[in-house]
């Protein structure tokens, strides 16, 4: 406390690399209000923040807290963790892409050119 207040304490936020040797999954979800329309987008990247492969999915129209409740109940082992959209901006990114895209999954083999700098700020440590 300074002054009888809470201190703030600033942190920056950006991507974090998974350990040496391995691997890290990162996927973003995108729901509008106004049309009931959802997506997904993901990409997974090595240890130096390199990409390996990446995906966008146009999954159409749907009840996102119902069909988020139906994937709970299969029989696997998952963890859901909240990140910050600035920690996860090129999975963001992928996930609203999907909104232009046709229905179904996309796979991207090389990253898109509409996300280099957001890799590169991701891999330099950069936040917004």
């Amino acid at each position: 406390m300074v002054n009888g207040k809470l201190a703030r304490e600033v942190i920056q936020i950006h991507w974090s690399p998974p350990t040496a040797a391995r691997s890290k999954l990162s996927v973003d979800g995108s729901y509008k209000t106004t049309s009931w329309k959802i997506t997904t987008g993901g990409l997974l990247r090595d240890s130096h923040g390199s990409w390996i492969c990446g995906f966008s999915v146009n999954i159409g129209i749907g009840n996102i807290a119902k069909d988020c409740k139906s994937l709970q109940n299969c029989d696997w082992s998952y963890k859901i963790s909240h990140v910050y959209r600035k920690q996860n901006r090129t999975a963001d990114h992928l996930a609203n892409l999907g909104y232009e895209l046709t229905f179904g999954l996309h796979n991207f083999e090389l990253a898109l050119t509409s996300i280099l700098n957001i890799l590169l700020d991701d891999v330099l440590g950069r936040a917004l």
